[in-house]
C-alpha cells in the first residue's frame, strides 16, 4: 500500500510479479489501485493494471479509483481526495483506458465527474466520456455491418432443363 501510494514502481512490479493480483485493502477498504489514482501516480496505476487489478474496485465509502479514497488531514477531520477532483488527468485517462465506470456513484450518491475542483479537470473527463461512447457507438456500428442479404441479392441456382437426348 505505502510503496503505491508512494509511487515506488520498482517495489510494486516486484511485488505484483511476486503475489499476482494486488487487491489488498486498507483499514478504510482502500486497494492500491485506489491509493495510487488518488496520490496520482500513474506508472504505479499501470503495473497495478496490468497485475489484474480491479479498476471498478470500490472503498468503504463506495469510491472507485476514479472517485479515490478516504484520507485523514493533519487536524484529524476526515477528507477526501480524489483523481478527478485534483487533476490527475493521467490517471484519469489511464483508468478510462482500461474500463473503469466512469458514472458509478459512491455511498452519497455523487459520480467522479461532480469531484472535479478545477474547470480543467472537469472539462477533460466530460471529454474522456464523449470519446468513449463515440468509440462505443463506432465499435457497435462496426458489428452492425455485417451483410445481410434479401430475397432480390441472393444468388439462386438456375434450374437444369432434362435433356431430350435428341
Amino acid at each position: 500500500m505505502l510503496a503505491a501510494e508512494g509511487g515506488h514502481e520498482e517495489v510494486v512490479s516486484m511485488l505484483a510479479e511476486k503475489f499476482g493480483r494486488l487487491d489488498y485493502r486498507n483499514k478504510a477498504g482502500a486497494t492500491a489501485l485506489i491509493l495510487a489514482a488518488r496520490s496520482g501516480k500513474d506508472g504505479v496505476v499501470r503495473i497495478l493494471i496490468d497485475g489484474g487489478s480491479d479498476v471498478d474496485a470500490v472503498d468503504g465509502l463506495g469510491n472507485t479509483a476514479l472517485h479515490g479514497g478516504d484520507m485523514w488531514s493533519k487536524k484529524g477531520a476526515n477528507w477526501e481526495q480524489y483523481a478527478s477532483a485534483y487533476g490527475h488527468l493521467k490517471v484519469i485517462r489511464t483508468l478510462f483506458e482500461n474500463g473503469a465506470t466512469f458514472d458509478k456513484p459512491n455511498r452519497q450518491g455523487f459520480i467522479p465527474e461532480e469531484y472535479s475542483y478545477t474547470h480543467q479537470a472537469e472539462q477533460y473527463f466530460k471529454q474522456l466520456v464523449q470519446d468513449r461512447e463515440k468509440r462505443w457507438v463506432q465499435e457497435s456500428r462496426s458489428r452492425a455491418e455485417t451483410p445481410i442479404f434479401g430475397r432480390s441479392e441472393r444468388t439462386t441456382p438456375q434450374r437444369q432443363r432434362a435433356s431430350s437426348g435428341s
